[in-house]
């Protein structure tokens, strides 16, 4: 039997073998919500706090974000609230994520972000939310 993320708990599983997967659509989804609300949070983080942040990590699932960067000094509750603020205009404005394929090169001319280290290869799938520049690139899978 297999377990949650698809790791195999009992038995054995031999080359030929018949297996089926069950996704459950609604915790797909979620994940998918609160992976948006991660690059909303990177770009209000840059617009209050400066160019300079740049996401160090993130742990995204169906029930919650994590976002992981360095700045300077501890956020005032003034910059979190226009943080705050900004992620949650983008969220009202509910704008439709676009996903396409560019070559690795034209995506960072285009203003996606390459994220903390990961491997890219010549062409990148990059994501974009509303009208404003791409938002991130990810290795294509």
């Amino acid at each position: 039997m297999f377990g949650h993320h698809g790791r195999q708990k009992t038995g054995v599983l031999r080359v030929g073998d018949e297996v089926g997967a069950h996704v459950d659509s609604m915790a797909r989804a979620r994940a998918a919500w609160n992976h948006s609300a991660t690059h909303l949070m990177h770009a209000a983080l840059r617009e209050v706090l400066g160019r300079h942040v740049q996401q160090k990590g993130s742990l995204v699932d169906a029930q919650k974000t994590r976002f992981d960067f360095s700045h300077g000094e501890p956020m005032t509750e003034e910059q979190i609230r226009r943080v705050e603020a900004l992620v949650n205009r983008e969220i009202r404005h509910n704008n439709a994520v676009q996903a396409r394929v560019m070559k690795y090169d034209d995506a960072i001319k285009a203003g996606a972000m390459a994220l903390f280290g990961e491997k890219y290869g010549d062409e990148v799938r990059v994501l974009s939310m509303g009208p404003t520049r791409p938002n991130c690139a990810a290795a294509r899978t």
